[in-house]
């Protein structure tokens, strides 16, 4: 039989059922996932873009 001890032990050991809400709350769906990742990748390519224009311009003055 479980004791009030055993108990207390098995609360620190478990997740409450608060605990667990506030987990699933804080869960992320694939659909937000592929969202963050569309956006990522879309500065990705500014980012992108801006670096290889800035190589060229310095390609084309180490070229002159």
């Amino acid at each position: 039989m479980l004791t009030n001890d055993d108990i207390q032990k098995l609360k620190g050991v478990f997740a409450t059922k608060d605990e667990l809400k506030k987990t699933v709350a804080n869960l992320v769906t694939k659909d937000e996932l592929r969202k963050m990742e569309d956006r990522i990748e879309t500065s990705n390519q500014k980012w992108h873009s801006k670096v290889f224009d800035l190589v060229d311009g310095l390609a084309k003055e180490v070229g002159e």
